[in-house]
């Protein structure tokens, strides 16, 4: 369970739904720059608001600075939070951005 939903009350609106995620980053390089990058090409497909949390710090997807800031090295945790008025559309876009991270790019 997320013990501290204040990093996720920012973007969450009436009429709309939430979904989340967590992941352990496997990749040795971390959310670096490779993977941030398919993160804001597969989430700009999808019409759901989608947010990544390390810690207390988050990040929207739609900016591949604030994901890189987040400093989510190997073995870190990170939460995907997907907020959207279309289920189908938050879990497209939830399954995208975590097939993208435990993928890792590839790498």
């Amino acid at each position: 369970m997320y013990n501290d939903m204040r990093p996720v009350f920012f973007f969450y609106q009436r009429g709309t739904t939430m979904l989340t995620k967590r992941i352990l980053i496997k990749n040795k390089y971390g959310l670096h720059m490779r993977v941030a990058s398919k993160i804001v090409k597969a989430s700009a497909g999808h019409d759901a608001q989608v947010i990544l949390c390390s810690g207390c710090n988050r990040a929207s997807s739609c900016s591949m600075m604030e994901m890189l800031m987040l400093g989510a090295a190997h073995g870190s945790e990170l939460d995907i939070i997907v907020c959207g008025k279309n289920d189908d559309e938050e879990q497209q876009a939830l399954n995208a951005v975590a097939d993208i991270v435990e993928d890792g790019a590839g790498i």
